[in-house]
C-alpha cells in the first residue's frame, strides 16, 4: 500500500467514508464528493491538542501504539473504529452532516446538527492524530 514515496494518490478508507492523501481531499462527504471548505482547517491546531496521551479514552492508547504507517492499514483501521465506537463519533465519518442548517430547523434540531458538526471535527482529528507524523505530513501541509 505505502512504501517510500507516493507516485499515485492513496486513499484511506474509514467506514464509508474514503480520505485520499490530501488535506482538500480529506473534507469530503460518504460519496467522495470534494468539499473546498475549511472545516477542517479551523481545527488543525486541534488536531495537535489531541495527541493520544490526552485522550480521556483508554482505548485511545491502542491508536497511539499503532499509529497508521501506510503499511498497517487494516489494523489501524480496526483500532480506529473501536476508539470511534466508544467514543460515539463513529457515526459522524460514516455519513457527514449538512454544510448548513435548514432555514426551518428547530431550535432542538439546531442544537443536534452542532452537535454533529462538534462529532465530525473530533472523528476526523482522531483519525489525523492516530497517524504517524511521516502520514500527517502527507495530508497537512506545512503552515
Amino acid at each position: 500500500m505505502y512504501a517510500g514515496k507516493l507516485s499515485t494518490p492513496l486513499t484511506i478508507v474509514v467506514s464509508r467514508l474514503e480520505l485520499p492523501l490530501t488535506l482538500a481531499h480529506i473534507i469530503g462527504d460518504v460519496k467522495g464528493t470534494v468539499l473546498h471548505d475549511s472545516t477542517l482547517m479551523g481545527h488543525l491546531d486541534t488536531i495537535t491538542a489531541y495527541t493520544m496521551s490526552s485522550f480521556k479514552n483508554p482505548l485511545a492508547a491502542i491508536l497511539d501504539s499503532n499509529k497508521f504507517t501506510g503499511l498497517n492499514y487494516q489494523d489501524w483501521l480496526r483500532n480506529l473504529n473501536f476508539v470511534l465506537a466508544s467514543e460515539k463519533h463513529l457515526y459522524a465519518i460514516e455519513k457527514s452532516p449538512p454544510k448548513e442548517a435548514p432555514a426551518d430547523i428547530s431550535p432542538e434540531e439546531l442544537v443536534t446538527l452542532k452537535q454533529w458538526w462538534d462529532d465530525e471535527v473530533k472523528a476526523r482529528c482522531y483519525v489525523m492524530a492516530s497517524m504517524s507524523n511521516e502520514m500527517q505530513r502527507l495530508l497537512v501541509p506545512v503552515f
